[in-house]
Protein backbone atom coordinates (compact mmCIF):
# COMPACT_ATOMS: atom_id res chain seq x y z
CA UNK A 1 0.00 0.00 0.00
CA UNK A 2 2.60 2.08 0.60
CA UNK A 3 4.69 1.15 -2.69
CA UNK A 4 1.02 2.51 -4.52
CA UNK A 5 1.27 5.97 -2.84
CA UNK A 6 4.20 7.05 -3.68
CA UNK A 7 4.00 5.82 -7.09
CA UNK A 8 0.31 7.72 -7.25
CA UNK A 9 2.52 10.80 -5.76
CA UNK A 10 5.42 10.45 -7.98
CA UNK A 11 3.07 10.58 -11.31
CA UNK A 12 1.19 13.48 -10.01
CA UNK A 13 4.25 15.00 -9.94
CA UNK A 14 5.20 14.03 -13.21
CA UNK A 15 1.80 15.86 -14.90
CA UNK A 16 1.94 18.75 -12.83
CA UNK A 17 4.98 20.34 -13.94
CA UNK A 18 4.12 19.63 -18.18
CA UNK A 19 0.53 20.67 -17.36
CA UNK A 20 1.94 24.18 -16.37
CA UNK A 21 4.07 24.40 -19.22
CA UNK A 22 1.37 24.65 -21.80
CA UNK A 23 0.94 28.12 -23.70
CA UNK A 24 -1.81 29.47 -22.05
CA UNK A 25 -4.24 32.24 -23.19
CA UNK A 26 -3.55 35.48 -22.23
CA UNK A 27 -5.30 39.07 -22.99
CA UNK A 28 -2.71 40.20 -25.33
CA UNK A 29 -3.30 37.35 -27.42
CA UNK A 30 -6.99 38.13 -27.40
CA UNK A 31 -6.36 41.47 -28.87
CA UNK A 32 -3.53 40.77 -31.32
CA UNK A 33 -6.18 38.08 -32.64
CA UNK A 34 -8.91 41.18 -33.12
CA UNK A 35 -6.57 43.23 -34.13
CA UNK A 36 -5.32 41.27 -36.92
CA UNK A 37 -7.64 42.02 -39.64
CA UNK A 38 -6.95 45.82 -39.48
CA UNK A 39 -3.30 45.27 -39.35
CA UNK A 40 -3.97 43.11 -42.57
CA UNK A 41 -5.76 46.37 -43.91
CA UNK A 42 -2.87 48.48 -43.25
CA UNK A 43 -0.27 46.21 -44.28
CA UNK A 44 -2.18 46.08 -47.70
CA UNK A 45 -2.12 49.35 -48.15
CA UNK A 46 1.26 50.05 -47.38
CA UNK A 47 2.59 47.28 -50.14
CA UNK A 48 -0.69 48.52 -52.52
CA UNK A 49 -2.79 51.59 -53.82
CA UNK A 50 -6.00 49.76 -54.28
CA UNK A 51 -7.98 47.68 -51.31
CA UNK A 52 -10.47 45.92 -53.64
CA UNK A 53 -10.53 42.18 -54.15
CA UNK A 54 -8.46 41.44 -50.68
CA UNK A 55 -9.66 39.15 -48.84
CA UNK A 56 -9.24 38.43 -44.72
CA UNK A 57 -10.87 34.75 -43.51
CA UNK A 58 -12.39 35.82 -40.14
CA UNK A 59 -10.67 33.31 -37.63
CA UNK A 60 -12.73 33.05 -34.99
CA UNK A 61 -16.71 32.36 -36.03
CA UNK A 62 -18.25 29.54 -35.68
CA UNK A 63 -21.54 28.26 -36.11
CA UNK A 64 -24.07 25.90 -34.27
CA UNK A 65 -24.17 22.22 -35.95
CA UNK A 66 -25.51 22.40 -39.37
CA UNK A 67 -27.02 25.73 -38.57
CA UNK A 68 -26.57 29.69 -39.07
CA UNK A 69 -26.78 30.41 -35.79
CA UNK A 70 -23.56 32.02 -34.73
CA UNK A 71 -22.29 30.83 -31.44
CA UNK A 72 -21.80 33.11 -28.17
CA UNK A 73 -18.12 33.94 -28.43
CA UNK A 74 -18.87 34.11 -32.56
CA UNK A 75 -20.78 37.25 -31.79
CA UNK A 76 -18.71 39.04 -29.18
CA UNK A 77 -15.39 38.76 -31.71
CA UNK A 78 -17.49 39.84 -34.48
CA UNK A 79 -18.52 42.69 -32.15
CA UNK A 80 -15.24 43.59 -31.89
CA UNK A 81 -14.58 43.19 -35.89
CA UNK A 82 -17.36 46.03 -36.29
CA UNK A 83 -15.49 48.10 -33.95
CA UNK A 84 -12.33 47.80 -36.26
CA UNK A 85 -14.16 48.96 -39.26
CA UNK A 86 -15.62 51.96 -38.03
CA UNK A 87 -12.20 53.31 -37.26
CA UNK A 88 -12.21 53.27 -41.40
CA UNK A 89 -15.47 54.21 -41.95
CA UNK A 90 -14.62 54.93 -45.92
CA UNK A 91 -13.85 50.76 -46.93
CA UNK A 92 -17.25 49.08 -48.57
CA UNK A 93 -16.42 45.06 -47.77
CA UNK A 94 -19.01 41.75 -48.99
CA UNK A 95 -19.39 39.23 -46.11
CA UNK A 96 -18.69 35.22 -48.12
CA UNK A 97 -19.63 32.32 -47.11
CA UNK A 98 -18.08 29.01 -47.72
CA UNK A 99 -18.72 25.85 -47.29
CA UNK A 100 -17.44 22.30 -48.05
CA UNK A 101 -18.67 19.60 -50.78
CA UNK A 102 -20.09 17.53 -48.17
CA UNK A 103 -24.23 17.41 -48.86
CA UNK A 104 -26.03 18.77 -51.75
CA UNK A 105 -24.89 21.78 -53.64
CA UNK A 106 -28.22 23.21 -53.40
CA UNK A 107 -27.95 23.01 -49.27
CA UNK A 108 -24.49 23.93 -49.40
CA UNK A 109 -25.82 27.47 -51.46
CA UNK A 110 -28.23 27.90 -49.11
CA UNK A 111 -26.64 27.42 -46.16
CA UNK A 112 -23.44 29.84 -47.48
CA UNK A 113 -26.28 32.47 -47.83
CA UNK A 114 -27.30 32.24 -44.35
CA UNK A 115 -24.43 32.21 -42.57
CA UNK A 116 -22.71 34.67 -44.65
CA UNK A 117 -26.15 36.96 -44.07
CA UNK A 118 -25.90 36.41 -40.04
CA UNK A 119 -22.44 37.63 -39.94
CA UNK A 120 -23.66 40.85 -42.01
CA UNK A 121 -26.48 41.05 -39.79
CA UNK A 122 -24.39 40.94 -36.49
CA UNK A 123 -21.89 43.55 -37.64
CA UNK A 124 -24.47 46.20 -38.99
CA UNK A 125 -26.78 45.49 -35.66
CA UNK A 126 -27.51 48.55 -33.43
CA UNK A 127 -25.03 51.39 -33.28
CA UNK A 128 -22.23 48.78 -35.53
CA UNK A 129 -21.45 49.58 -39.28
CA UNK A 130 -23.73 51.73 -41.62
CA UNK A 131 -25.18 49.12 -43.25
CA UNK A 132 -24.51 50.46 -46.85
CA UNK A 133 -21.28 49.59 -46.62
CA UNK A 134 -21.67 46.01 -45.94
CA UNK A 135 -23.56 43.45 -48.71
CA UNK A 136 -23.07 39.63 -48.43
CA UNK A 137 -23.00 36.36 -50.78
CA UNK A 138 -22.74 33.00 -50.55
CA UNK A 139 -20.82 30.72 -52.69
CA UNK A 140 -21.48 27.61 -51.70
CA UNK A 141 -18.78 25.02 -52.41
CA UNK A 142 -17.78 26.67 -55.43
CA UNK A 143 -14.93 28.59 -54.75
CA UNK A 144 -12.89 26.03 -52.03
CA UNK A 145 -9.30 26.74 -51.01
CA UNK A 146 -8.19 23.58 -49.76
CA UNK A 147 -9.10 19.61 -51.44
CA UNK A 148 -11.86 18.27 -50.01
CA UNK A 149 -10.90 15.05 -49.63
CA UNK A 150 -9.63 15.08 -46.00
CA UNK A 151 -10.74 16.64 -43.04
CA UNK A 152 -8.64 19.03 -42.53
CA UNK A 153 -8.91 20.77 -46.52
CA UNK A 154 -13.11 20.34 -45.54
CA UNK A 155 -12.08 22.73 -42.60
CA UNK A 156 -10.41 25.25 -44.30
CA UNK A 157 -13.06 25.16 -47.09
CA UNK A 158 -16.18 26.30 -43.90
CA UNK A 159 -15.19 29.41 -43.92
CA UNK A 160 -16.33 33.15 -43.62
CA UNK A 161 -14.53 36.07 -45.77
CA UNK A 162 -14.25 39.41 -46.07
CA UNK A 163 -13.45 40.65 -49.46
CA UNK A 164 -13.14 44.51 -50.26
CA UNK A 165 -15.52 46.13 -52.75
CA UNK A 166 -13.69 49.88 -53.04
CA UNK A 167 -13.49 53.02 -51.15
CA UNK A 168 -16.43 55.19 -50.59
CA UNK A 169 -14.68 58.62 -51.98
CA UNK A 170 -17.38 60.94 -51.66
CA UNK A 171 -16.37 60.07 -47.32
CA UNK A 172 -14.81 63.43 -46.38
CA UNK A 173 -12.90 63.69 -43.12
CA UNK A 174 -10.51 66.93 -42.67
CA UNK A 175 -6.85 66.98 -41.32
CA UNK A 176 -5.69 70.19 -39.90
CA UNK A 177 -2.14 70.42 -39.95
CA UNK A 178 -0.01 72.72 -37.57
CA UNK A 179 0.86 75.12 -40.50
CA UNK A 180 -2.44 76.02 -41.05
CA UNK A 181 -2.73 73.97 -44.11
CA UNK A 182 -5.88 71.19 -44.54
CA UNK A 183 -5.86 67.70 -46.52
CA UNK A 184 -9.11 66.90 -46.96
CA UNK A 185 -9.32 62.73 -47.61
CA UNK A 186 -11.54 59.30 -47.36
CA UNK A 187 -10.13 57.32 -45.34
CA UNK A 188 -7.97 58.28 -42.26
CA UNK A 189 -6.82 56.68 -39.56
CA UNK A 190 -4.92 58.08 -36.72
CA UNK A 191 -2.23 55.46 -34.93
CA UNK A 192 0.21 55.94 -32.05
CA UNK A 193 2.63 58.23 -33.64
CA UNK A 194 1.62 58.69 -37.00
CA UNK A 195 -1.91 59.77 -38.90
CA UNK A 196 -2.24 57.42 -42.44
CA UNK A 197 -4.58 58.27 -45.02
CA UNK A 198 -5.56 58.25 -48.85
CA UNK A 199 -6.39 60.55 -50.64
CA UNK A 200 -8.35 58.28 -53.68
CA UNK A 201 -9.39 55.22 -54.56
CA UNK A 202 -5.94 53.88 -56.54
CA UNK A 203 -3.49 56.46 -54.48
CA UNK A 204 -0.98 55.28 -51.92
CA UNK A 205 -1.41 55.27 -48.49
CA UNK A 206 0.65 57.99 -46.86
CA UNK A 207 1.88 58.78 -43.37
CA UNK A 208 2.55 61.99 -41.16
CA UNK A 209 3.93 62.03 -38.18
CA UNK A 210 1.16 63.27 -35.47
CA UNK A 211 3.00 66.24 -34.24
CA UNK A 212 2.89 68.09 -37.50
CA UNK A 213 -1.47 67.16 -36.73
CA UNK A 214 -3.22 70.04 -35.16
CA UNK A 215 -6.69 67.93 -34.97
CA UNK A 216 -8.78 65.40 -37.44
CA UNK A 217 -12.49 65.90 -38.48
CA UNK A 218 -14.16 62.80 -39.53
CA UNK A 219 -17.07 62.60 -41.76
CA UNK A 220 -19.73 61.85 -39.22
CA UNK A 221 -19.29 65.08 -37.77
CA UNK A 222 -16.28 63.40 -34.65
CA UNK A 223 -13.14 65.63 -34.13
CA UNK A 224 -10.35 64.14 -32.46
CA UNK A 225 -7.57 66.61 -30.98
CA UNK A 226 -4.05 65.29 -31.59
CA UNK A 227 -2.00 65.25 -28.56
CA UNK A 228 1.71 64.80 -29.46
CA UNK A 229 4.80 67.05 -29.22
CA UNK A 230 5.54 68.38 -32.45
CA UNK A 231 8.09 67.44 -34.94
CA UNK A 232 11.08 69.09 -35.40
CA UNK A 233 11.68 69.15 -38.72
CA UNK A 234 8.25 69.72 -40.73
CA UNK A 235 10.32 68.35 -43.56
CA UNK A 236 9.14 65.04 -42.94
CA UNK A 237 5.79 64.96 -44.62
CA UNK A 238 5.62 62.32 -46.83
CA UNK A 239 4.30 63.76 -50.03
CA UNK A 240 3.26 67.12 -48.56
CA UNK A 241 3.33 68.91 -52.35
CA UNK A 242 1.03 67.20 -54.41
CA UNK A 243 -1.65 66.11 -51.35
CA UNK A 244 -1.83 69.25 -49.33
CA UNK A 245 -3.76 72.37 -50.04
CA UNK A 246 -5.42 74.95 -48.53
CA UNK A 247 -9.11 74.83 -47.13
CA UNK A 248 -10.95 77.32 -49.16
CA UNK A 249 -9.07 76.76 -53.15
CA UNK A 250 -8.97 79.42 -55.84
CA UNK A 251 -9.86 77.74 -59.50
CA UNK A 252 -10.93 78.09 -62.81
CA UNK A 253 -13.08 76.30 -65.02
CA UNK A 254 -14.00 76.35 -68.93
CA UNK A 255 -16.68 74.74 -70.75
CA UNK A 256 -18.71 74.23 -73.58
CA UNK A 257 -22.75 75.04 -74.54
CA UNK A 258 -25.37 74.76 -76.74
CA UNK A 259 -28.66 76.40 -76.09
CA UNK A 260 -31.81 76.03 -77.78
CA UNK A 261 -34.52 79.23 -77.64
CA UNK A 262 -37.54 78.25 -75.40
CA UNK A 263 -40.78 80.08 -75.00
CA UNK A 264 -43.19 82.26 -77.15
CA UNK A 265 -40.40 84.45 -78.99
CA UNK A 266 -41.48 84.73 -82.36
CA UNK A 267 -38.97 87.57 -83.10
CA UNK A 268 -36.12 85.41 -82.49
CA UNK A 269 -36.76 82.13 -84.14
CA UNK A 270 -39.75 83.20 -87.04
CA UNK A 271 -38.11 83.09 -90.52
CA UNK A 272 -40.48 85.57 -91.86
CA UNK A 273 -41.31 87.56 -88.91
CA UNK A 274 -37.46 87.29 -86.92
CA UNK A 275 -34.53 86.56 -87.21
CA UNK A 276 -34.80 82.75 -87.52
CA UNK A 277 -32.36 81.41 -84.45
CA UNK A 278 -33.02 78.61 -82.53
CA UNK A 279 -30.10 76.87 -81.94
CA UNK A 280 -26.59 78.67 -80.63
CA UNK A 281 -23.36 77.53 -79.35
CA UNK A 282 -20.94 78.89 -76.68
CA UNK A 283 -17.74 78.88 -74.57
CA UNK A 284 -17.51 80.55 -71.09
CA UNK A 285 -14.70 80.34 -68.61
CA UNK A 286 -15.07 81.67 -64.95
CA UNK A 287 -12.41 82.13 -61.94
CA UNK A 288 -13.94 80.89 -58.84
CA UNK A 289 -13.47 80.80 -55.02
CA UNK A 290 -14.58 77.90 -52.95
CA UNK A 291 -15.52 79.63 -49.13
CA UNK A 292 -16.11 75.93 -47.92
CA UNK A 293 -17.10 72.64 -48.99
CA UNK A 294 -20.92 73.68 -49.47
CA UNK A 295 -20.61 77.15 -51.16
CA UNK A 296 -18.80 78.61 -53.86
CA UNK A 297 -18.54 82.18 -55.56
CA UNK A 298 -17.41 82.67 -59.58
CA UNK A 299 -17.29 85.36 -61.89
CA UNK A 300 -17.70 84.15 -65.66
CA UNK A 301 -17.11 85.83 -69.13
CA UNK A 302 -17.82 83.88 -72.56
CA UNK A 303 -18.61 84.08 -76.13
CA UNK A 304 -22.32 83.37 -77.41
CA UNK A 305 -23.46 82.83 -81.54
CA UNK A 306 -26.58 82.60 -83.06
CA UNK A 307 -26.19 82.16 -87.02
CA UNK A 308 -29.06 81.48 -89.80
CA UNK A 309 -28.74 81.93 -93.28
CA UNK A 310 -32.39 81.83 -95.27
CA UNK A 311 -32.71 80.93 -99.27
CA UNK A 312 -35.41 82.01 -100.76
CA UNK A 313 -36.58 80.34 -104.16
CA UNK A 314 -39.78 80.52 -106.12
CA UNK A 315 -39.88 76.67 -106.17
CA UNK A 316 -38.06 74.01 -104.44
CA UNK A 317 -36.13 73.56 -107.36
CA UNK A 318 -35.47 76.93 -108.59
CA UNK A 319 -32.95 79.23 -108.14
CA UNK A 320 -31.80 81.34 -105.52
CA UNK A 321 -33.49 84.40 -105.54
CA UNK A 322 -32.32 86.27 -102.13
CA UNK A 323 -30.52 85.54 -98.95
CA UNK A 324 -31.18 86.49 -95.88
CA UNK A 325 -28.36 86.29 -93.38
CA UNK A 326 -28.74 87.39 -89.47
CA UNK A 327 -26.15 86.84 -86.45
CA UNK A 328 -26.71 87.35 -82.71
CA UNK A 329 -23.58 87.69 -80.46
CA UNK A 330 -23.80 87.95 -76.84
CA UNK A 331 -20.27 88.55 -73.94
CA UNK A 332 -21.99 87.83 -70.85
CA UNK A 333 -20.49 88.97 -67.44
CA UNK A 334 -22.08 87.03 -65.03
CA UNK A 335 -22.01 86.14 -61.09
CA UNK A 336 -22.72 82.58 -59.76
CA UNK A 337 -22.92 80.80 -56.95
CA UNK A 338 -23.27 77.38 -56.98
CA UNK A 339 -24.42 75.59 -53.77
CA UNK A 340 -23.80 71.57 -53.41
CA UNK A 341 -26.37 69.71 -52.06
CA UNK A 342 -24.11 66.92 -51.96
CA UNK A 343 -20.62 66.23 -52.81
CA UNK A 344 -21.56 66.21 -56.02
CA UNK A 345 -24.85 67.53 -57.43
CA UNK A 346 -24.98 71.31 -56.75
CA UNK A 347 -27.60 74.05 -57.36
CA UNK A 348 -26.33 77.57 -59.33
CA UNK A 349 -28.11 80.89 -59.43
CA UNK A 350 -26.22 83.21 -61.61
CA UNK A 351 -27.28 87.01 -62.75
CA UNK A 352 -25.20 89.49 -64.74
CA UNK A 353 -25.52 91.43 -67.87
CA UNK A 354 -24.60 90.83 -71.34
CA UNK A 355 -23.32 92.72 -74.32
CA UNK A 356 -25.38 91.59 -77.45
CA UNK A 357 -24.33 92.42 -81.05
CA UNK A 358 -27.04 91.36 -83.91
CA UNK A 359 -26.26 91.83 -87.60
CA UNK A 360 -28.50 90.94 -90.22
CA UNK A 361 -30.02 92.15 -93.84
CA UNK A 362 -30.56 90.61 -97.15
CA UNK A 363 -27.63 89.62 -100.20
CA UNK A 364 -24.99 92.14 -99.59
CA UNK A 365 -26.85 94.92 -97.71
CA UNK A 366 -26.33 94.64 -93.67
CA UNK A 367 -26.77 96.06 -90.54
CA UNK A 368 -25.34 95.85 -87.38
CA UNK A 369 -26.34 97.15 -84.11
CA UNK A 370 -25.54 96.50 -80.04
CA UNK A 371 -27.19 96.66 -76.85
CA UNK A 372 -26.83 95.67 -72.58
CA UNK A 373 -29.36 93.05 -71.76
CA UNK A 374 -29.70 92.24 -67.75
CA UNK A 375 -29.84 88.71 -67.35
CA UNK A 376 -30.38 85.79 -64.81
CA UNK A 377 -31.09 82.52 -64.70
CA UNK A 378 -29.48 78.68 -62.95
CA UNK A 379 -28.24 75.77 -63.19
CA UNK A 380 -28.02 72.27 -61.35
CA UNK A 381 -25.02 70.08 -62.42
CA UNK A 382 -23.26 67.13 -61.02
CA UNK A 383 -19.18 67.31 -60.57
CA UNK A 384 -17.13 64.26 -60.16
CA UNK A 385 -13.55 64.19 -58.61
CA UNK A 386 -14.19 67.80 -56.88
CA UNK A 387 -11.67 66.78 -53.99
CA UNK A 388 -8.88 66.63 -56.98
CA UNK A 389 -6.84 69.31 -59.00
CA UNK A 390 -8.83 68.29 -62.23
CA UNK A 391 -12.46 67.62 -62.60
CA UNK A 392 -15.44 67.60 -64.80
CA UNK A 393 -18.68 69.28 -64.55
CA UNK A 394 -22.09 68.82 -66.39
CA UNK A 395 -25.22 70.87 -66.58
CA UNK A 396 -28.52 71.82 -67.81
CA UNK A 397 -29.22 75.53 -67.46
CA UNK A 398 -31.91 77.96 -67.96
CA UNK A 399 -31.02 81.88 -68.95
CA UNK A 400 -33.70 84.66 -69.56
CA UNK A 401 -32.45 87.59 -70.92
CA UNK A 402 -34.52 91.19 -70.33
CA UNK A 403 -35.34 93.34 -73.60
CA UNK A 404 -31.93 95.26 -74.85
CA UNK A 405 -31.28 99.10 -74.50
CA UNK A 406 -30.22 99.48 -78.08
CA UNK A 407 -27.44 102.11 -79.05
CA UNK A 408 -29.68 102.69 -82.77
CA UNK A 409 -33.36 103.04 -83.43
CA UNK A 410 -34.19 99.39 -83.36
CA UNK A 411 -35.57 96.93 -80.16
CA UNK A 412 -35.25 93.51 -79.72
CA UNK A 413 -37.96 91.52 -77.20
CA UNK A 414 -36.42 89.58 -74.24
CA UNK A 415 -34.41 85.99 -75.27
CA UNK A 416 -34.97 82.72 -73.22
CA UNK A 417 -32.76 79.55 -73.83
CA UNK A 418 -32.04 76.28 -71.98
CA UNK A 419 -29.21 73.81 -72.50
CA UNK A 420 -26.49 71.78 -71.72
CA UNK A 421 -22.55 72.77 -70.86
CA UNK A 422 -19.80 70.88 -69.65
CA UNK A 423 -16.80 71.74 -68.44
CA UNK A 424 -13.40 70.96 -67.30
CA UNK A 425 -11.84 72.69 -63.65
CA UNK A 426 -8.59 73.00 -62.49
CA UNK A 427 -7.43 74.53 -58.97
CA UNK A 428 -4.81 76.73 -59.29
Amino acid sequence: MTKLYWLLLGIALLVNPARSQQPQSTPRDSVARINSPLQQILDSLRQRPNLKGLKIKLQDINFETNSFRLTASSAVYLDTIAAVLNKIPAVILEIGGHTDNIGLPRNNQVLSENRARAVRDRLIGPGQVVAKRITFRGYGEERPVAPNTTESGRLLNRRVEMQFIGLNTEVVNKIYLRSGQTILVPLVYLSDRTILYKTGENDPLQEIPCGSVLRVEFADGRVQLIDCPPEQTPTTIIQQPPTVRKASQLYTQLRGAAGYMVGDRPNWTSKTDGYAHVVGFGGEGLVGYRLSNWFTVALQTGYWRWSTQVDYKESAEGPVQSQYFSEATQIPLFLSIPVYLTHSVHLTPEAGINLLMIKAGFDSSRESFSGLQIGYGGAIGYTTNRSKRVWTDLSLFYRAHQKATWTGQYGVPPMNYAGLRIGVGFLF
